[in-house]
């Protein structure tokens, strides 16, 4: 029987936010079509803190547990 496989932003080291990058590579979608995501507001999170953009760990996973 196969088991579904939940994506998780858990972070062994308490870190509240990820970076776009990291994003990307947990959603499985380019830098750039993230960074298009984030900015249109079809992913939440966004935080612009200085000349950097971070998505909030909480807001991510609360949005991955609503569209599966």
């Amino acid at each position: 029987m196969a088991t579904a496989t939940r994506r998780t932003t858990a972070d062994p080291d308490g870190r509240l936010t990820l970076t776009v990058r990291e994003v990307a590579e947990l959603i499985g979608i380019s830098l750039s079509g993230t960074y298009a995501a984030l900015n249109s507001g079809e992913i939440p999170g966004r935080l612009r803190i200085g000349g950097r953009v971070l998505v909030s760990r909480a807001a991510l996973q609360h949005w991955l547990d609503q569209v599966g």
